[in-house]
């Protein structure tokens, strides 16, 4: 799976939305500072372009 972290209102074509507010393009509502409820290994590709500055412990993302 292909997941658009972040992707508010321009999810990005065959990705699976996730955000942190409802809308038509998400697919999943969620905290990231929660942790996402996916399975184990089932994500191959993360796009995160504008998700950094909702990240409570930012050394701890840059360090996964």
């Amino acid at each position: 799976m292909k997941v658009d972290l972040g992707c508010g209102k321009h999810k990005h074509r065959h990705f699976f939305g996730i955000d942190r507010i409802d809308g038509p393009e998400v697919d999943m509502v969620c905290n990231i500072n929660d942790g996402i409820p996916l399975p184990e290994n089932s994500v191959e590709f993360v796009m995160a372009s504008r998700s950094l500055p909702y990240v409570n412990d930012l050394l701890a993302v840059m360090y996964c």
